[in-house]
């Protein structure tokens, strides 16, 4: 039935740690809202949203508010760590990736087991899009779009 096909669907951990850096020791972030780090690159940071440019409720004029995702399809190095540790390998990445060095005035960590399905492959997006276009007369779209895979190579 149903429910026992759902339960075969094999979600996936993720975690954000959200952070409040002094703004005077960020400097401006990058235009836009956030970034994408593809699985090829080997960072345990998946994505990055500053926050305080994304919903302006949330800007202050001495934070900048950043929130970091981890964890995807065949990526559970997080998952043992405590909650210093996983601030502490954010961190790095964004000294790495963004050479943001502050330290956070605040933070959050917020752990979601089984939280997301697999998004479905490149050859299966179409289909879906398709069949999903119209559901109980809704219109819904897939968040894939054509071309890209945010899990990677299909294994």
């Amino acid at each position: 039935d149903a429910a026992d096909r759902l339960r075969e669907i094999p979600y996936v951990d993720v975690a954000n740690v959200t952070l409040a850096l002094p703004a005077d020791e960020v400097g401006p972030l990058p235009a836009g809202t956030g970034f994408l780090v593809p699985p090829v690159e080997g960072e345990l940071t998946v994505g990055c949203t500053w926050l305080s440019q994304k919903w302006p409720h949330l800007a202050q004029p001495d934070h900048v508010v950043v929130k970091t995702m981890v964890g995807r399809a065949g990526d559970r190095r997080w998952v043992a760590m405590d909650d210093d540790e996983l601030v502490g390998r954010v961190r790095d990445d964004l000294r790495r990736l963004l050479g943001i060095t502050a330290a956070p005035d605040d933070l959050l960590v917020q752990r979601w087991p089984r939280a997301m399905p697999p998004l479905p492959r490149r050859a299966a997006s179409a289909a879906l899009e398709t069949r999903n276009r119209k559901f109980n007369g809704q219109d819904c779209a897939s968040k894939t779009r054509p071309g890209t895979d945010p899990q990677g190579p299909a294994r």
